[in-house]
């Protein structure tokens, strides 16, 4: 199997339970202690952009349509981390240094894997 698609796998799979468990902790106001807080943070629409993206990569990764998801993810994901590195809590969103910097950590990884999988359909 291709790395860009065990990627998103991974990345829509920690995606989807994150995202889930934010919300679910919210609807039963169940807060955490430190560190786990951090993990799951209580904001709700951080948490539906954590499901719709899991969604997205799903139905892509169903479509067979990854290197199209890899280019929308990495750029997504770069531009709001490094949207997050210039604008405190953006939209409204509890990200601190540490969430910007995974955003461009994840980001760049998708990047790369989806620069060489699309190089390598070419030849």
């Amino acid at each position: 199997m291709k790395q860009l698609q065990q990627f998103l796998r991974l990345i829509g799979s920690l995606l989807l339970m994150q995202g889930s468990m934010v919300i679910l902790f919210l609807t039963f106001s169940i807060s955490l202690s430190s560190p786990w807080s951090r993990a799951i943070r209580p904001d709700l629409l951080h948490g539906w952009i954590h499901v719709g993206w899991a969604m997205l990569i799903w139905l892509g990764l169903k479509r067979g349509q990854a290197i199209a998801l890899g280019w929308s993810f990495s750029l997504f994901y770069l531009l709001f981390g490094l949207l997050g590195l210039a604008v405190h809590h953006p939209w409204g969103l509890l990200l601190d240094s540490g969430e910007n910097l995974f955003h461009l950590l994840v980001g760049s990884i998708s990047l790369a894997l989806t620069i060489q999988q699309a190089s390598q359909k070419q030849t």
